[in-house]
């Protein structure tokens, strides 16, 4: 289990991409990575070679793609470095489809290019921007033309009408370019369809998600995912005089509009499908993640959807409500399995298979105790002397304990230390709750430093470094592939949640431990 600070720049990388790029908030810092492989397939491979005089970015580059449940690494790379020369072979892309690259060294590097099998990809970099060349340039370059034109979506400011229009701005200028790019340029009618239709749901994304999360890292922002409707509902954020009409405001957008099976690799199409599903189609309301909204968006999807399209939005589904906390009690976690056991036979791709089995192993620990082994595992406490996992523990007896995972260089993970610090006071003054900090360092100074950075937010004084750092028990038993990771343990010491949301997804967070405290 590798968790040095390469591996975590290099994903802090790809976090930031996502983040400026209006990805979904799922920023996460790796730890390990497990992928079990289905049937091979074999495709002709897609061969890219660059040039660079910033070695440092042919060596953190970074390949996305959108055809997994969410858009992560590429799968089955064969990468080379050499000098100053990169070369790399792309398997299992089956047809044209749109991918990110993505890298940082010297300079950011980041943009979009449609790839096709057997594609031999040249690029080069300049000044921070990615150049392409081969038989398909036309198709590579497109999207580093558009960035040139510095086209920004929006910051929601409070007033819708505004926002919409500001999004159809950009929408609209990116139509023009994108018109006047393929009369000048010769392109396939796959990157005709796929490129076209991307700007559209991209479009659509920003409407549906308004952007108004300030990043921590910038003075940029970032969609609000939980969508519009929840951004209205607060009173500050919408004026009185305001009638807000959400089928004027989506331009009558139907689920019809989503039935398009061909675009199931693309980004923004399998966002705006999720969002618009979850919050448009189904419900305008708050979402509590239980087992009535769950059972509503489920229902909706089989009437509407089929093949390709149903699998990935049950999957989408059952993925984002287990990280919502749902599968929490016995009620809803079997409710979660049983549909997971319907539908996990019928799914061809392979990242959705790994998704849901990954979170059955997981709704295995429901209840349990930890084991002795894992609570014999060694900590290192903030004054210097070691400390049995059972002993922090027995100093929280009666109350339910919530361990937050993290370290010292993990951005996300300090970013929501921050964040949630007067919830996490307020909570523990109304229930009977202790926050546990377990560090994952392998730098006992860095972790000591960071601690002292962060004292004010800190406001426990349950900080603990793990010792055995190469073979972590508790991290290996828990599941813990990334950070900042929460787990929830209940006053008799059995586990209520190995990965709960985030104590700045406050209302969730507070829902979950009020469940737990009520249930005898």
């Amino acid at each position: 289990m590798k968790r040095n600070k390469l591996l975590y720049i290099t994903t802090l990388f790809i976090l930031f991409s996502l983040l400026f790029a209006c990805k979904k908030d799922k920023t996460t810092t790796s730890v390990s990575t497990e992928q079990t492989n289905t049937t091979k397939k074999t495709y002709k491979p897609i061969v890219i070679r660059g040039t660079s005089n910033d070695k440092k970015a042919l060596e953190f580059f970074n390949i996305l793609n959108y055809s997994y449940l969410y858009g992560t690494n590429h799968k089955g790379q064969n990468k080379r470095v050499y000098d100053s020369v990169y070369n790399n072979t792309l398997d299992s892309i089956e047809k044209p489809q749109i991918i990110e690259l993505m890298s940082f060294g010297d300079d950011f590097y980041n943009t979009r290019v449609l790839v096709s099998p057997g594609d031999s990809i040249k690029f080069s970099t300049e000044k921070g921007h990615l150049q392409f060349l081969g038989k398909n340039a036309s198709h590579y370059n497109f999207y580093t033309a558009l960035d040139s034109l510095q086209l920004k979506w929006p910051t929601f400011k409070n007033n819708i009408k505004q926002y919409k229009d500001s999004c159809s701005y950009v929408y609209n200028a990116k139509k023009l370019f994108y018109e006047s790019y393929i009369k000048n340029n010769v392109v396939s009618n796959d990157f005709k369809s796929l490129v076209s239709q991307e700007i559209e749901y991209e479009y659509l994304y920003n409407l549906m998600a308004p952007r108004n999360i300030k990043s921590e890292c910038s003075v940029s922002y970032f969609n609000n995912t939980e969508s519009v409707f929840s951004t209205l509902n607060k009173p500050k954020n919408l004026k009185s005089e305001e009638i807000f009409n959400p089928k004027k405001y989506f331009n009558n957008v139907t689920i019809a509009d989503f039935k398009k099976p061909e675009l199931i690799n693309n980004d923004y199409f399998k966002r705006s499908l999720t969002d618009f599903i979850r919050h448009y189609f189904v419900t305008y309301d708050y979402l509590d993640y239980s087992e009535k909204t769950f059972t509503k968006e489920k229902n909706f999807i089989e009437k509407n959807l089929d093949g390709e399209l149903k699998h990935f939005a049950i999957s989408r589904l059952i993925y984002d409500y287990y990280e919502k906390g749902f599968g929490n009690s016995k009620t809803n976690v079997d409710i979660l399995n049983k549909v997971i056991n319907e539908y996990k036979p019928l799914l061809k791709n392979a990242s959705y298979v790994n998704e849901l089995t990954a979170i059955q192993e997981k709704t295995k620990l429901l209840n349990l105790e930890l084991p002795s082994i894992v609570l014999d595992e060694k900590l290192l406490t903030i004054k210097g002397y070691t400390i049995q996992l059972k002993d922090i523990l027995k100093q929280s007896e009666g109350k339910i304990k919530v361990i937050d995972f993290w370290a010292s260089w993990c951005g996300p993970c300090i970013t929501e230390i921050k964040k949630s610090s007067n919830f996490k006071n307020n909570l523990s003054k109304k229930q009977p709750i202790n926050w546990i900090y377990i560090s994952i360092d392998e730098n006992q100074k860095q972790w000591l430093q960071k601690s002292k950075t962060l004292e004010s937010k800190l406001e426990s004084k349950q900080q603990y470094l793990l010792l055995n750092s190469k073979y972590p028990k508790l991290l290996k038993y828990l599941r813990i592939e990334t950070i900042p990771r929460y787990s929830i343990i209940n006053k008799n010491n059995e586990i209520m949640l190995e990965n709960a949301p985030r104590p700045s997804d406050s209302i969730n967070f507070k829902r979950i431990i009020n469940k737990i405290v009520s249930t005898k």
